[in-house]
């Protein structure tokens, strides 16, 4: 089981928040997930039910788990709080700039996740390296991320 931490830069991607609370609950009832925390920049109105905590991203520093992100300004920050989380970047979610990512990635080795098919391989195109999985709309991240872990 993992703890999940998801942090977006505001929570009024409708969405992107109804594909994380699928996500949640079919992690859920799979038993692979133990919590969920989701830290934001600025807030915003969130239409659906989402089974987890949500936070200001200044609380990231107390996070324990899998940290997933999904734009280059959230894994920037990310990589500047000192604390015990794995950091995983989803790809094709958010628009990027190319060599700031792939410089970013390379630097630090993050794991990458590419949000859809055509995303992982553009991925490839662009770094040579194949993400670790792809999900299908957010679907399936939980169970890439525990694959992941246990490698």
């Amino acid at each position: 089981m993992i703890n999940l931490g998801i942090y977006m830069k505001d929570l009024s991607q409708k969405d992107c928040m109804a594909a994380i609370s699928q996500e949640i609950d079919n992690a859920r009832k799979l038993g692979e997930l133990r919590d969920a925390s989701i830290f934001f920049d600025d807030i915003g109105p969130v239409d659906i039910r989402v089974n987890a905590g949500f936070f200001n991203s200044t609380d990231i520093w107390n996070f324990t788990g899998d940290l997933v992100v999904f734009s280059l300004e959230c894994l920037e920050k990310s990589l500047s709080y000192v604390n015990n989380f794995r950091l995983f970047y989803c790809y094709g979610v958010e628009p990027y700039n190319t060599l700031n990512m792939i410089r970013t990635l390379q630097k630090n080795n993050i794991p990458t996740i590419a949000a859809h098919e055509h995303a992982a391989n553009q991925f490839k195109r662009l770094t040579n390296i194949s993400p670790i999985g792809v999900s299908d709309n957010l679907s399936g991240i939980v169970q890439t991320i525990k694959s992941y872990n246990h490698e």
